[in-house]
């Protein structure tokens, strides 16, 4: 089925969302991406928030003839989740894309998509992989292993290490009724989600092909690279979708691996229960001990090749 003739069928219906505050250059490349879909997009939602408000009305008169129509809205906190939030409840397809206003998909993305909806009997989140882009022009493919049928979404992240991020998340709209995006949730924000989704009852779909495009820029001021280990363990902790299981898994993979050398016998003690309590595989736990111990410039270069083999092995 070509991408025409699944538009003609009128369903699913796409909002593309994505939250701004900063960088208008960046924001002209996302909504590009997302208005050059091979299968049209029902409308682009772009949520000015925080200090972008004061750019809503010039954002809408440089994008008034795009097709498919733009919708700006305005938001005053500078919070994505309260953007994507507010674009969710504004969105008028029956299923939502978000991308980061950083980010951009690849042509064929909601046509992709668009096929996986419509082959399933019920409603479902569907995740998929992307291509992460470097400062330094590396990329690497991320998400590219489907998840099992009796796999978690925490398992899947947390103990097996595959990575998601938001620009991958296509939703039913229906979903505002029962999950939002956290607003007091700083960071592990797409993880979040996708647990709360779960425990609400929502399968969680992963296409493990590269959608869009993740620019990595290592000079931005992202919250994510922020690290505060108290405060991430004391989330995990708190967490009622995280089980002791994966709260060791937690504390091994998205902690220690990343603090290992100051405080060597704590870390390795926390990321030997990562794989007897959290059911880390031994390959990852000591690929993350190694992780610790080497010089970054090595350690970039070995990830970045460890990403193309395991891409290498999807592909085939």
């Amino acid at each position: 089925m070509s991408p025409n003739q699944l538009h003609q069928k009128k369903y699913p219906a796409f909002s593309v969302v994505i939250p701004w505050y900063r960088d208008r250059t960046q924001l002209r490349r996302s909504v590009k991406s997302a208005a050059s879909q091979t299968y049209t997009a029902e409308e682009i939602i772009v949520v000015c928030n925080g200090p972008g408000i004061g750019e809503a009305t010039s954002i809408s008169e440089e994008f008034r003839d795009l097709e498919p129509p733009i919708v700006v809205l305005s938001c005053a906190e500078a919070h994505a989740n309260v953007a994507r939030n507010l674009g969710l409840r504004h969105a008028k397809g029956s299923h939502v894309a978000f991308l980061d206003a950083d980010d951009e998909f690849v042509p064929n993305k909601l046509a992709t998509v668009a096929k996986h909806v419509l082959s399933k009997s019920s409603e479902v989140i569907i995740c998929s992989g992307g291509v992460r882009v470097r400062a330094n022009g590396k990329r690497w493919s991320f998400a590219t292993i489907a998840k099992t049928e009796f796999e978690t979404i925490g398992q899947y992240i947390i103990v097996n290490g595959n990575f998601l991020l938001t620009s991958g998340f296509i939703v039913p709209a229906s979903i505002v009724q029962h999950v939002c995006f956290d607003v007091s949730t700083p960071k592990f924000q797409d993880l979040d989600f996708l647990l709360r989704a779960e425990a609400a009852g929502y399968e969680i779909e992963i296409i493990p092909q590269p959608l869009y495009i993740y620019h990595d820029e290592e000079s931005d001021h992202r919250i994510s690279r922020g690290r505060n280990a108290d405060a991430d363990v004391s989330w995990a902790k708190s967490h009622p979708n995280i089980d002791e299981q994966l709260y060791r898994a937690f504390c091994a993979r998205f902690i220690s691996q990343h603090v290992f050398p100051k405080n060597f016998s704590h870390n390795f003690f926390v990321l030997w229960k990562g794989h007897t309590l959290g059911k880390i595989s031994a390959n990852h736990t000591i690929a993350m001990i190694i992780r610790g111990l080497i010089h970054p410039k090595l350690r970039n270069f070995l990830f970045e090749s460890y990403g193309k083999i395991r891409q290498s092995k999807a592909s085939k």
